[in-house]
Order: structure tokens, then sequence, then C-alpha cells
């Protein structure tokens, strides 16, 4: 079918015109893309007064001209984050009109803007913009094989009651405060979990859960590295190159030392640079997962048994294209200078 939309006068003309001709009214409608009874009544209207310029129709004129619209564009794009309230006040002390918020919205979606949620970015200084432009343009010629010989680690925290302003719910008007409409939010979000995980080329360690007590180098270096790092780097040999953050637990002098006397190379690693981290991905796709579980974990030890679950279910091809992804990273911040990047 046909969609809707207004025949201008030069075509309600041109289709009269057709029909006169002996063009059935099928073939007319087709022919101008609308539906048939359209022709149809063009046609009757033709026959009885003559003319098809378009009967006036009843309703409210509108409050604006085209000029003024185009100005609360104009105001909306110079105060981004303001209000469609305040920018109606702006507004209708410019013109001189009282015009509702609604209409300054309707406006504003026929110029194409709607108020959006803004995307988060890390804010960069010139010396982190040379640092990560450095960084890159040393990487930017490595091939899948050097790239193969990292292994990324990096840790994460799962709360047991995610903060995710994206869910949504299927309901009804004015039942937004039933039981099954709402989302339970406590300070603390019942307690949470720290993990660490690495993953390179074609192998990824088993999920290490933290648990009781607070981070430390010491229990980096003795349940991470110790255990874990150090058995990869032997199976892989002297090309085995450690990444990990600049978080301070990680820049430690003893887990400097411990990496020194096992001869395991670390890379440099720029500073506000999560987008070029690929185990940032994998956190994403980890607690994802976790919330499409359902029931959904209602403890802590739920949620590490769904955390180890999850990670023992995922797609070892996810983890080999984000790792091959580096090749694509590196060289696209060689070619982005701005003051931001996406967090």
């Amino acid at each position: 079918m046909a969609s809707r939309r207004r025949m201008e006068d030069s075509e309600r003309w041109r289709a009269v015109g057709s029909i006169e001709a002996g063009q059935s009214i099928t073939d007319v409608a087709l022919y101008f893309g609308v539906h048939h009874s359209v022709i149809s009544r063009l046609g009757k209207q033709f026959l009885t007064s003559q003319t098809v310029v378009r009967r006036p129709v009843a309703g409210r004129s509108r409050i604006t001209i085209p000029a003024e619209d185009r100005y609360i564009a104009v105001v909306a794009k110079r105060n981004r984050r303001s209000t469609s309230t305040r920018v109606t006040f702006m507004v209708a002390a410019a013109i001189g009109k009282t015009i509702s918020a609604t209409t300054v919205r309707r406006r504003l979606h026929v110029n194409g803007l709607y108020a959006l949620v803004p995307r988060v970015c890390v804010p960069l200084s010139v010396q982190s913009r040379g640092a990560r432009l450095k960084w890159c343009r040393q990487h930017v010629n490595w091939t899948v094989s050097d790239w193969g010989n990292v292994m990324f680690t990096d840790e994460s925290i799962y709360a047991l009651q995610p903060d995710d302003k994206g869910v949504r719910v299927w309901r009804e008007q004015g039942t937004r405060i039933q039981p099954e409409h709402i989302t339970e939010h406590h300070a603390f979000r019942g307690g949470s979990i720290m993990v660490c995980v690495g993953i390179s080329l074609g192998y990824r360690t088993d999920l290490h859960i933290y648990r009781r007590g607070s981070v430390t180098a010491v229990r980096y270096r003795d349940e991470v590295l110790d255990p874990i790092v150090k058995l990869c780097a032997a199976a892989v040999g002297p090309s085995f190159v450690l990444m990990d953050d600049s978080a301070r637990l990680h820049r430690a002098a003893i887990v400097d030392d411990f990496l020194e006397s096992e001869g395991i190379a670390r890379m440099e690693w720029p500073a506000y640079s999560p987008d070029l981290n690929p185990i940032e991905n994998i956190w994403d796709t980890l607690g994802h997962a976790v919330c499409r579980r359902f029931p959904p974990p209602a403890t802590l030890r739920d949620l590490e048994t769904a955390l180890e679950e999850e990670w023992r279910l995922l797609d070892s091809a996810v983890v080999d294209h984000l790792v091959t992804s580096m090749i694509t990273r590196c060289t696209l911040c060689t070619k982005v200078t701005g003051a931001h990047i996406p967090y």
C-alpha cells in the first residue's frame, strides 16, 4: 500500500488531466504514489466544482511563522543543555508571543533536534594527547602476530544491583508505581565483587575473584601475577608482553620488582585511554550477559556464580576479534586529535 502524502496543487491538476486523457484511476494513483481513493475523490471534486484546489480545513492556525521556527532552533543550538521550558521562555521573550513548551518541542523535532543523553567522554590534557599519539605511532605498524604476544589484564567491579539507567519496562499509562514496574535502588547497590581476567589471541585466563578485603599490590602480585601471568609468560616465551593499565596497584614497587625478577616485559600504557584497551569491551559484554539472566542474581554468591558461568560461555571469537582490533584502534588514534575520547 502506498504511503500517505499530501499532493501539491500542480500534481492535482496533472492527475485530473491524466484522467481526462483516458488513464485509469489505479494507474494515475500508482504514478503519483497515492491511494486510488485519493485520485477518485479528486476526480469527483473536479466534476462538481471544476477545480482541484484543496478546500480550506478547520483547525487552529500556526502560532509561529517559518522565521520564528528557525529562531527556536537557533536558541536551542546556542543553549544545548537548556530544557524545552527554558528555551520557551527565551523564545517568547524575544518574539513577543506566548507559546507552549509543546509547540517548541514540535518545532525542534521538525528541525531534527531531540533531547538525548550526552556522550560520556574523558577529557584529555595536552600532555595526555601527546602521550597517546606517541604510543599509537609506536604501535600502529604492529601485526596480528605482534599483538598475539600481548596479554591484556584488568580489574572490574560488578554490583549486585547494577545502576543501569537504560533498563525499560512495558507498562500502561498510570501504572508507574505498581510493584512490577519499580526498580529498587539501594545506596550501596547490595554489595559488589571485583574480578580480574587476562585475554590474548587464542587464550583467556579463568575469571579471578578477589574475595574479602581490599585489593592491594601484594594481592595483585600473589593472586594474579604469580599464579596466572607467570605461567602464561612461560608458555609464550621471551616474546610475551604484559599489558596492565596505570592503576596505582599495578605500578607499585613490589609489582615492578616481581616482573623484573621473572623477566616479564611490560607494555607502557598511555593514561586516560580506555578506548584503546580491548578488555573494556569484555567487561561490557560480561555485564550485559549477567543482566540478561533470569532470575537475576539475588546474593553475592549468586553473582559470583553468574559471572563465572557467563565468562566460560563467552565466545572465544569475540575475544580474538577484540585483540585483533588493536590494529584499527591504533590507526584511528593517530588520526584523532580531539580533547575528548569516549569512555
